[in-house]
């Protein structure tokens, strides 16, 4: 959803966008977020691994942008007035895409470092 045209029908652009907004959530609750004694980790897979701090605090926040468009109905989503509701425009959905990819590839490259030590 990169550019700016509608998918027909109505329905399926908003289950993509809902399936986006959850795969970034997944993402960052991977790399960064998740509960270490409930949930598997990048770290499990790359000890030691962890994104900059300038990347997490991004992923963070597109882990909370996330949260609020999908998932649950939340006032944020749905304000008691709709002319202030903020829509995740291309843009952002461009940058969420690219600072998961920037996280990824060096938990890739870690993760076959580690997996290659003796």
């Amino acid at each position: 959803m990169t550019r700016e045209q509608g998918i027909e029908p109505p329905a399926v652009e908003t289950a993509s966008k809902e399936s986006f907004l959850l795969n970034i959530r997944l993402i960052v609750d991977f790399l960064t977020r998740g509960n270490p004694r409930l949930d598997v980790l990048a770290a499990d897979f790359a000890p030691g691994w962890t994104p900059d701090g300038n990347l997490k605090d991004r992923l963070d926040g597109w882990h909370a942008l996330s949260s609020r468009h999908a998932m649950h109905l939340s006032r944020e989503r749905v304000p008691d007035n709709v002319e202030d509701v903020e829509p995740v425009g291309p843009e952002q959905y461009r940058l969420m895409a690219a600072d998961c990819e920037e996280a990824l590839a060096p938990f890739r490259r870690a993760r076959a470092a580690h997996r290659q030590a003796p």
